[in-house]
């Protein structure tokens, strides 16, 4: 069953949102990877310079309650969150 899913972006990844979020349609069984690309095709919808799925390999993927581990279904969260890798001290 599809489900319509929250995504919220963090870092350099919220400068493709004006609201630094954006909605997909989502499935339980779909795993990181497959989000990712759905979540990539989404973005280059209304910036299509946006490199793909690769400019988000390096980032995690949080629901509402835990970071998901690389290859696992996404499940049935309905919010979602790209956090990508930070530097700093």
């Amino acid at each position: 069953m599809r489900h319509q899913s929250r995504v919220r972006l963090f870092g350099k990844l919220k400068a493709y949102s004006t609201q630094g979020e954006l909605f997909v349609s989502t499935l339980e069984t779909m795993s990181t990877a497959e989000f990712r690309e759905l979540v990539a095709q989404e973005i280059q919808k209304t910036h299509p310079e946006f490199p793909g799925a690769q400019e988000l390999q390096s980032s995690a993927i949080a629901n509402d309650s835990r970071i998901l581990f690389e290859g696992e279904a996404i499940g049935d969260a309905r919010e979602f969150s790209l956090l990508p890798p930070v530097c700093g001290g």
